[in-house]
């Protein structure tokens, strides 16, 4: 049977309790829709009035109603309240559901929230969640949160980095650079390169291989046709020498400069010297 939830009475309308966030009347709605429904409708109830509350402000109303709804199920995709609303992009009602949700749904197995959020490329989602949780906590195969946002774009990668450990390594010793190179991702390894230090580029964990001697066997492929990337610009190799180069470029600009300034305060000093005489 459809229960229309609609109260007949204005100052007990649902909107009109979420506008003045009163979050008492909210209580007694939502305890008669319990009487009335039984618990699994109150749940769905008050996750689909999030959405609302979450969007015009009503914080109170939409803490209280976040304690409630974490407990809904997207019966569809078998996935928790937490994340049909960042698949929704229901950004504020992601904030406050998160204090209410469990730790392993947030970050730390494969399926996490935050990994989802990486490989999908929902930067919004990493905004929010990565300052509240420890985004280097790795997920099956050591594998990290920033690692996971190479896969695809660059605009979550771009929204984990500055809380992220770019140095960590998974279990067969890929840094973030190396899964860049992996996935084809032109973006993120655009991204990452000028922040890299030379060992994230040139180190190898025991065994394996660097990040250069992996885009090295990836452009050899290329250029030799036994493999063709999605994005026929991708060239990892020309990415990290160009790199380089500005590197070793900028350091003899720089090194020129306190040469220039050495000499200036040397012919300044002689200067003086001449006009003592």
């Amino acid at each position: 049977m459809a229960i229309n939830w609609e109260i007949t009475y204005p100052a007990w309308s649902l909107d009109s309790i979420y506008r003045a966030d009163d979050v008492n009347r909210l209580r007694q709605v939502f305890q008669n829709v319990n009487e009335l429904a039984g618990e699994s409708q109150l749940v769905e109830l008050a996750f689909k009035s999030l959405y609302r509350t979450s969007e015009i402000g009503a914080a109170k109303c939409s803490d209280w109603l976040a304690s409630i709804a974490v407990r809904y199920v997207a019966p569809t995709l078998d996935r928790p309240a937490i994340y049909e609303a960042a698949a929704d992009r229901k950004i504020s009602a992601v904030q406050f559901l998160l204090p209410h949700c469990p730790k392993d749904q947030i970050v730390g197995t494969s399926g996490a929230l935050l990994m989802c959020a990486c490989r999908a490329d929902l930067d919004e989602v990493v905004e929010v969640v990565a300052p509240h949780c420890k985004v280097d906590r790795p997920a099956n195969g050591g594998e990290t949160a920033l690692m996971a946002a190479t896969t695809i774009g660059s605009a979550a990668l771009r929204a984990l980095l500055p809380y992220a450990d770019r140095a960590k390594r998974d279990n067969m010793g890929f840094n973030a650079l190396m899964h860049a190179i992996q996935h084809n991702n032109r973006e993120a390894l655009a991204v990452l390169l000028p922040g890299a230090s030379r060992s994230e580029i040139k180190s190898k964990k025991a065994g394996g291989r660097s990040a250069l001697e992996l885009a090295e066997s990836f452009q050899s492929a290329i250029d030799k046709g036994v493999w063709c990337p999605s994005d026929p610009q991708f060239r990892p190799v020309d990415m990290i020498e160009a790199e380089l180069a500005q590197r070793a470029a900028k350091q003899i600009r720089e090194a020129a400069t306190v040469r220039g300034q050495a000499k200036r305060k040397t012919d300044a000093a002689n200067d003086r010297r001449s006009l003592g005489r």
